[in-house]
């Protein structure tokens, strides 16, 4: 009888390691992503019209924090891949717009990522309805048919504007994005500056700050309290989305963000990652370091033009169509 336990016992243990081993082979991140194409979602569809202002001085030209070079394509191993990251003003009873569009270009081999902040009041073109703001597509979509076709409209308008495939995608809202904050009890993020949150007498001071998931929230939002309007907003979005991922993936942290995973994914509204896909990239970046992460603002300059759906004009972000062109050029190989 003690026998046959010890042999149960072993029969068990050694299931459970060909378990543990089955799902490190299968989720080891230069196999996953790295053994055939990842197939895309969505492509550039044909006859895009392009859009450059006229004459004038750029209000913002290319920003970037992290300092590495692109690789280029002959010297990498696995094929990168495009990931947008969409935050939506999801409330009751109305249709969402796209507070956050960001687009993250990944390369595995390298453990290195480039994201590009699209602002939403960019100025551009959607198939059958013409030049607007890029923060319509998905309130376009999610009239047509829901919360799906949302998504698929801006994939696909995402992708004509920046020319590229997309292959994932992460869509949330203001109430998941809370609890992920939460979930990780507060982030740390440098201001440059002092930041009084807008609907509350809180006032952050410039420096490192500890804030939970409403403040963070409120702080993505905010772009009059900052000097550079949008782009001040857009880049305590990618600071925020940076202190996340050092969070998650700290080499100290690695076993608790994977047993989190089920629930980390349960505050997303939508996304095509698998259970696997994201093992995966949690140990793809594993220990991630500032410098891996490259962060691009869109070009352009402030503009009114017309605005087909309105009938009248808006305020508009104009994208500079060469720069980015370059940029997508230079960093999306």
């Amino acid at each position: 009888m003690r026998r046959r336990k010890i042999l149960i016992a072993i029969a068990f243990l050694g299931t459970i390691l060909l378990i543990c081993l089955a799902i490190s082979w299968f989720s080891d991140p230069f196999r996953h992503f790295g053994s055939s194409d990842i197939p895309a979602l969505v492509t550039p569809s044909g006859n895009i019209q392009a859009l450059t202002f006229g004459g004038g001085n750029k209000e913002q030209g290319q920003i970037t924090f992290g300092s590495k070079e692109p690789v280029q394509p002959s010297t990498r191993v696995s094929k990168p891949f495009n990931i947008l990251v969409l935050g939506i003003d999801a409330r009751a009873d109305e249709l969402s717009r796209s507070d956050v569009i960001m687009v993250v270009h990944v390369i595995p081999d390298l453990r290195e990522a480039t994201i590009v902040s699209v602002p939403r009041d960019t100025r551009v073109y959607i198939e059958g309805v013409g030049y607007t703001k890029i923060n319509h597509a998905h309130y376009l979509g999610e009239q047509r048919g829901g919360s799906r076709e949302g998504t698929e409209e801006v994939l696909q308008t995402v992708s004509n504007f920046l020319q590229i495939p997309i292959h994932y995608y992460v869509k949330t809202n203001f109430s998941g994005f809370m609890n992920l904050i939460n979930s990780l009890d507060g982030v740390e993020v440098k201001l440059d500056q002092d930041v009084l949150l807008k609907g509350t007498h809180k006032q952050l001071s410039a420096g490192v700050q500890h804030i939970n998931g409403e403040e963070a929230l409120k702080l993505i939002r905010e772009r009059w309290a900052f000097s550079n309007g949008d782009f001040g907003r857009q880049n305590e979005q990618f600071k925020i989305l940076r202190s996340v991922a050092q969070r998650l993936l700290a080499p100290d942290q690695i076993w608790k963000t994977i047993a989190m995973l089920p629930d980390l994914k349960k505050d997303l509204v939508d996304t095509n990652f698998t259970d696997t896909d994201l093992l995966s990239l949690v140990r793809l970046f594993k220990g991630v370091d500032s410098e891996d992460l490259k962060y691009i603002q869109i070009p352009g300059k402030s503009g009114y033009e017309e605005d087909p759906l309105l009938n009248k004009k808006l305020y508009y972000w104009l994208p500079d169509s060469e720069e980015v062109q370059k940029i997508m050029t230079i960093n999306f190989q």
